[in-house]
Formats: C-alpha cells, sequence, structure tokens
C-alpha cells in the first residue's frame, strides 16, 4: 500500500514578501549598529607634549636672535600668572619682548582664555671658538698652545658680542698678531687679529732678482713690514737700490724685472 505525503509549496507572491522582510529587518541592524557606536573624542595633548613643543617653538624664535653656527638649549620656562600650564601656550601666538640680557628672553602670548601673559626663556646659546689662557697685548704674534677650542655661552655676553666672528680654527704659530688686547678666559674674535708680518722692518732678508728666466739671489734689509704674497720694499746693501718684490711663504722677496 503506497503512502502519500503532502509538501506544502509556498506561492510566489508570499516568497516576495518574505524576502522583503528579512531585508528591511537586516538594513535596520546595520542602522542600528552604526548610530550605536560613540564618535572618538579628539586627543587632548598632555603636559610633556605640550613643553616638547612650547620648546620647539621658542628654539625657532630664539634662532633669530644669534648667528647660524649657535646651538640652543632651554633651561628653564618661567609662566606669569595663576596658573603655569604649557598647554596654555600656542608656540604660534609668542611674540618677543626683551633680550637675550644674560641668558634670559622675554615673550608675551595670549592663554586659552585669551588673558595676556609673559614667559621668561633661561636659555644657553653655544657657539665654537678659541679661548685666550693669558693675556695678549697689541702686536704680540699668537701662539696655538695659548688658546683651547670650547663651547662658549655667548647668551651671557652683551648681543653684538654674542653675534662677533669667533676664531675656531687651529692657530698657525707666528701667522697671526693681536690687533687688539685679548683678555684671558675671552674667546678670539676675528676683529682683535690680523695677519702676523712675515718679515719686519730692518730684518736681513734674501732677495731673489728674476729677469728672463735667469734668478739671481742677493742679501738686503728689509725697509717696512713685509707680509705673504703682499709687495713690500727692500734695499740692496751696495750702491742702496731701493726694490719691490713679493714676499713668500718662507720669507724670501722675489722681484721681477
Amino acid at each position: 500500500m503506497t503512502k502519500h505525503t503532502n509538501t506544502l509549496i509556498p506561492s510566489p507572491k508570499l516568497l516576495t514578501s518574505l524576502t522583503i522582510f528579512l531585508l528591511s529587518v537586516s538594513y535596520a541592524q546595520i542602522g542600528r549598529t552604526q548610530t550605536d557606536v560613540a564618535p572618538a573624542t579628539p586627543h587632548a595633548p598632555s603636559e610633556a607634549e605640550c613643553e616638547k613643543s612650547l620648546k620647539q617653538g621658542l628654539i625657532g624664535r630664539l634662532k633669530m636672535l644669534y648667528p647660524k653656527d649657535t646651538r640652543l638649549e632651554i633651561v628653564s620656562i618661567d609662566i606669569d600668572g595663576p596658573t603655569t600650564r604649557f598647554c596654555d601656550i600656542q608656540p604660534k601666538s609668542l611674540t618677543f619682548v626683551y633680550g637675550p640680557v644674560a641668558g634670559k628672553a622675554a615673550y608675551a602670548f595670549k592663554s586659552n582664555d585669551e588673558s595676556s601673559r609673559h614667559c621668561v626663556v633661561m636659555h644657553k646659546a653655544l657657539r665654537k671658538g678659541l679661548v685666550a689662557k693669558r693675556r695678549y697685548r697689541p702686536g704680540e704674534t699668537l701662539i696655538s698652545e695659548d688658546f683651547d677650542l670650547q663651547e662658549i655661552d655667548v647668551a651671557q655676553y652683551l648681543p653684538f658680542e654674542a653675534k662677533q666672528e669667533y676664531l675656531s680654527g687651529p692657530i698657525e704659530n707666528a701667522a697671526y698678531e693681536a690687533y687688539a688686547t685679548i683678555l684671558e678666559g675671552r674667546p678670539l674674535l676675528s676683529q682683535n687679529v690680523k695677519a702676523a708680518p712675515k718679515i719686519r722692518k730692518g730684518d736681513r732678508v734674501r732677495i731673489e732678482v728674476i729677469s728672463g728666466g735667469v734668478v739671481l739671489e742677493a742679501a738686503g734689509v728689509a725697509q717696512e713690514m713685509g707680509y705673504v704674497a703682499q709687495p713690500m720694499k727692500v734695499k740692496l746693501p751696495l750702491g742702496q737700490k731701493e726694490l719691490t718684490g713679493l714676499v713668500t711663504k718662507d720669507g724670501r722677496v722675489q722681484v721681477g724685472l
């Protein structure tokens, strides 16, 4: 005996309605999920981050007060007013007030509450230079052993001194002499030295007279100070004839005829 089972087959209209219902439920769930996500809150910088940003801004301002070869270090920042929060200061709002004086520079700014404030920046401005270990008087020939290469905090000097040219390269013995007094413990400034004469007035010198490829040598006497590659006057002992020639690095005088 054969057993028959009845199978329920939904109509196409019912299938369409069911599909629309399921899709609407899915979209509603997606929308609810997106709405429930809270918006991200902006990151509030810490005091350490604000301090770092402020120091970078201040160093950029301080660079305007010193030569390019200066290395700057901020020692401390003193903020006036009821609070001392670094986050109250926006580096772009800094306005120069005075300095540098004894390692200080002052800036005005508006804090986050729009009040006018000031900050005093203690700093170091380090430049490399030769420092004298003894006093030199004008006219004395410089000796390399009398100078040490150091980092000099020019923020402690007067502004015009901080911007002067400091000699930092090695000094060749007898190449320079003091043009002005050089004090012990002070940096060597280019304006206080000048090239030392290779030959001094009254020195006996060797003269090379060059004429048509022929070189004649003779002894003579310097009539003035002679500097390397510069013309100077010499006199031959015999006949007291005065000649003009160029001073060489080894102290000879070359005369062309």
